[in-house]
């Protein structure tokens, strides 16, 4: 008797340990994806903004040119 109810209890106990892995590689593989995910949303962020700054120089440096030439004319 003791011994068939120690096998059941080993099994479920089994069983439950197995659950918890799964739910536990299910909870890094997540963790992994959003980590993933927001070092591209960084990457994507950071080059817009030098897309958008040199943007920026250029189109002010065109109006300095343009106000230089306009001084010495």
């Amino acid at each position: 008797e003791l011994q068939r109810r120690f096998t059941e209890m080993e099994a479920e106990y089994n069983f439950i340990m197995e659950e918890r892995r799964i739910e536990r590689e299910a909870r890094q593989a997540a963790e992994n994806e959003m980590q993933l995910k927001i070092r591209a949303a960084l990457l994507l962020q950071s080059l817009w903004r030098s897309y958008r700054c040199r943007k920026a120089l250029r189109k002010a440096q065109q109006k300095s040119k343009g106000k230089g030439k306009k001084e010495k004319t």
